[in-house]
């Protein structure tokens, strides 16, 4: 989802590089797949930011510490229209349906890299519309 926060009185807005690649990746996707014999009619990219630390304990003293910084990408492409698309499945199992396809979410670098994440969101939007069509 592009949801951009407004700056309040006295702020500037710095764009984020990774908002400004997922809107043009999402622009330039919407754009090509149009020309296609069965168009997508909705596409929405959503990165999950996930930063952790862990730390373990015992009797006051630090064991352990670690820390991890993830995110995921997550890509709703819809092929059909409102009442019967690829999203409601006619069937259950069978070739070219998996279950564990669906829960799968491709890793986003967490450096901002524009051409790295425009890259990423290319080929797993591609892989999404493939699977929609077939």
């Amino acid at each position: 989802m592009l949801a951009v926060p407004l700056p309040t009185s006295g702020q500037v807005a710095t764009p984020s590089p990774l908002l400004a690649a997922m809107r043009e990746e999402l622009l330039r996707s919407l754009a090509t797949l149009k020309s296609q014999p069965v168009p997508p009619y909705f596409l929405s990219y959503e990165i999950t930011d996930d930063q952790a630390v862990f730390v373990v304990g015992s009797f006051g003293d630090l064991n352990s510490s670690t820390e991890s910084h993830t995110r995921q990408l997550d890509i709703n492409l819809r092929v059909g229209d409102y009442h019967l698309d690829n999203t409601r499945p006619i069937r259950l199992g069978g070739p070219g349906v998996s279950y564990v396809d669906s829960l799968a979410f491709p890793q986003i670098p967490v450096t901002d890299d524009p051409e790295a994440v425009r890259s990423i969101l290319w080929y797993d939007t591609d892989q999404r519309y493939k699977t929609a069509v077939e």
